[in-house]
């Protein structure tokens, strides 16, 4: 309800930010500084306008998801605790059988995945049989699936239109260059616009989306292993699967 509330004032601040970045490219004349690679208004048309965009195109849980992809658990760390987990499933399965769902919680090592795994034992102690949290779960998957992808989709979409708003600088600069060849004082800073602008939507593009759509790809394929590896051992206590057998297949 509250990202509802907030969707209306996001997209008015995109078209802000998309106003205020052309608005700097357009109205500063700045020459290029740091050997000719740094030019604030270059950087506040790709910046500004490419957050904008992003703002007023997508909705701000979709955003807000991709920005703590960025900040949260490594996918490393995903993969580590999936490993740890592959070694423990013969013992939980055991312990299941011989003291109960309650007893599992105190077996389950730390990591970033550990409160999946706890939403699991909960229900097992509510007395949630495993076929029908092996539904809950697959249902989990294809929804996490579902997000995970628009996610991807979208930081991928916004990178693709870093250096199409470079190009968007490129064309302002030389408008500017043109309309001003009698003020030789402009010419630096117009070229500079007209060159630099298409290299910011380059570097923003390489050094910045591209990081990003790889760690949220990374972070999925590991995510639904995780899934994956609950779903398999509700199975096993769903077939009365002794632990020796799948330590041992």
């Amino acid at each position: 309800m509250l990202a509802r509330l907030l969707q209306l004032p996001f997209r008015i601040l995109g078209i802000a930010l998309i106003l205020a970045g052309t608005y700097i490219c357009v109205k500063y004349d700045v020459k290029p500084s740091y050997y000719g690679i740094y030019h604030p208004p270059s950087l506040a048309l790709v910046g500004l306008v490419l957050s904008g965009v992003a703002m007023f195109s997508y909705k701000i849980q979709t955003l807000f998801s991709i920005f703590l992809g960025c900040l949260g658990e490594s996918p490393s760390s995903c993969r580590s605790y999936f490993k740890v987990m592959e070694k423990k499933l013969p013992e939980l399965i055991d312990v299941y059988f011989s003291e109960g769902p309650s007893a599992l919680t105190s077996r389950l090592p730390n990591g970033s995945e550990k409160d999946l795994w706890l939403q699991v034992f909960n229900k097992l102690e509510a007395q949630i049989s495993p076929s029908d949290l092996i539904q809950v779960m697959n249902k989990y998957a294809s929804d996490y699936k579902s997000r995970i992808n628009r996610e991807v989709l979208v930081a991928g979409t916004v990178g693709s239109l870093a250096p199409t708003i470079g190009v968007l600088g490129t064309v302002l600069g030389l408008i500017k260059l043109l309309g001003n060849l009698q003020d030789f004082s402009s010419l630096g800073s117009n070229m500079a616009l007209a060159l630099i602008t298409t290299l910011y939507g380059i570097v923003f593009n390489a050094l910045l989306i591209t990081p990003v759509v790889g760690r949220l790809e990374e972070y999925r394929t590991f995510r639904l292993q995780i899934f994956r590896q609950i779903i398999y051992w509700l199975e096993c206590l769903e077939q009365k699967r002794a632990g020796s057998v799948i330590e041992h297949k």
